[in-house]
């Protein structure tokens, strides 16, 4: 999808989580990056209030965060 949506002339990428998402999308859920950017960098976690950090182990540009996400990215 990423490639379509700068090929396409898209400038910013939005996370949309899907529905039941858990609260580490949930977290993500509407935040918008540049089309090169990432929703969570290199070294990077997401914090969720009464869960530990969820830390990729790698930029995380595009769904999914972790197994079994089923997220998605829309233009922004």
């Amino acid at each position: 999808s990423r490639a379509v949506f700068a090929a396409a002339g898209v400038t910013a990428l939005v996370w949309a989580a899907s529905p039941g998402a858990c609260p580490y999308c949930l977290a993500l859920d509407g935040k918008a990056v540049a089309i090169e950017g990432s929703f969570v960098g290199e070294g990077g976690s997401v914090s969720v209030e009464g869960q530990p950090p969820l830390a990729p182990g790698s930029s995380i540009g595009h769904p999914p965060l972790h197994t079994g996400c089923q997220c998605s990215i829309v233009a922004g």
